[in-house]
């Protein structure tokens, strides 16, 4: 006879630590309700929340839509959801759906939010979650603060606004002189250029001869277009041209070297890409 019980009670022992891993597998879905305040005035407004949440991630469990919460002298003004993830310490990683309800209230005096029921799926199973009722006591209307000036204060504000127009003016001032004073080449033919530089020649694709030819191409657009000739005839030119350009003397003076150094076979020069496009930009950035 003990023979017969000693598998039975194993086998009921089995049964019932998978029932209760089984049950600990599933999310506990639970819920949580607040108000934004428990007093309004009867012009102000009131956020009703439900916060749901379980371990894992969110997909883990699928919400039924809660629809509009019942609610009593109350008027419904708008609603919104999020999701977020967060870290708990006994559970770990935990998932939180969060629907908050606006509302206005209708009249002074009582006020609640009635019980919700929230539907969920998880493994093909539908649960059920219910809210607690809420209530709330709606007060007289609060007195809107109306900003009163007083003549301090309108005094200082037409100072600010005589301040900031002078600073607007000097600013202004100061830079239609500098544009007036400002040498030939203006910076929006050197910015122009240097756009093209950097869009249209690409030094890394390996073609040296190709790229050479059309950087020096495009330095010799900006010198005639920056001294109004239409034909640049050599090098020896455009090193005479490159002198009289104002900006980074610097930049004019290493470009001028290179160009000297490649002389009338550009091409063919032995002169790296990447240097004469570099030297290039320099010379074309606005540094007068």
């Amino acid at each position: 006879m003990n023979t017969f019980r000693r598998p039975l009670i194993r086998l009921m022992l089995l049964l019932a630590v998978s029932a209760v891993l089984g049950q600990a597998s599933r999310p506990r879905v639970s819920v949580k309700t607040s108000l934004s305040s428990e007093t309004v005035p009867l012009n102000g407004e009131v956020v009703f929340s439900i916060e749901l949440s379980w371990p894992g991630p969110l997909d883990a469990v699928r919400l039924e839509d809660p629809g509009e919460p019942g609610v009593n002298n109350l008027m419904l003004r708008g609603s919104g959801a999020s999701n977020r993830i967060v870290e708990d310490s006994l559970s770990g990683r935990r998932s939180l759906k969060r629907f908050d309800f606006y509302f206005k209230p209708r009249s002074v005096g009582r006020a609640h939010v009635k019980p919700m029921t929230i539907g969920y799926q998880y493994e093909g199973r539908r649960e059920v979650v219910r809210t607690d009722a809420l209530f709330l006591r709606i007060t007289a209307p609060r007195e809107e603060q109306r900003q009163v000036y007083t003549p301090g204060s309108i005094l200082l504000w037409l100072l600010l606004f005589l301040f900031m127009a002078a600073a607007l003016f000097v600013t202004v001032r100061y830079v239609m002189l500098r544009r007036k004073h400002r040498p030939r080449a203006t910076p929006g033919i050197r910015e122009k250029y240097q756009r093209l530089l950097l869009s249209t020649i690409h030094p890394e694709n390996g073609q040296d001869k190709e790229n050479r030819a059309e950087i020096l191409r495009l330095l010799d657009s900006f010198l005639m277009e920056s001294r109004g000739q239409i034909r640049i005839s050599g090098m020896e030119q455009r090193l005479e041209m490159l002198a009289s350009q104002p900006g980074d003397e610097a930049a004019r003076a290493r470009l001028a070297k290179t160009l000297q150094s490649m002389g009338d076979m550009t091409e063919e020069s032995n002169i790296a890409v990447q240097r004469l496009f570099d030297e290039v930009n320099d010379f074309l950035k606005d540094n007068t």
